[in-house]
């Protein structure tokens, strides 16, 4: 049995620029949890989540944006992910 293996890319913004990662995530039927999940792992990724009991969970600030579609924070667990694909975290202001 062999593995399946997606590469994604996830774009983040740093203070001099953007910068993009490649993330690979080894399920057979992945969705955005799993990516996040991975993300969460990696220095560059862990000041998104919060710290506690769930690793994943986001930090306020961000939106997702997954192939130029944002992603609702209810539909993280449903969305699945293909090799490929873009993840971006892009920040945003309170109020607008």
């Amino acid at each position: 049995m062999t593995e399946h293996v997606i590469r994604i890319r996830v774009q983040v913004r740093e203070s001099g620029g953007k910068a993009f990662h490649e993330v690979e995530v080894s399920d057979e039927n992945p969705r955005l949890s799993h990516l996040l999940q991975a993300v969460s792992q990696e220095a560059w990724g862990e000041r998104f989540f919060e710290a506690g009991d769930e690793p994943a969970r986001l930090k306020p600030g961000h939106l997702l944006v997954l192939e130029n579609r944002m992603v609702q924070p209810w539909e993280i667990e449903d969305t699945t992910v293909s090799d490929g694909q873009t993840l971006s975290f892009v920040p945003v202001v309170a109020g607008g």
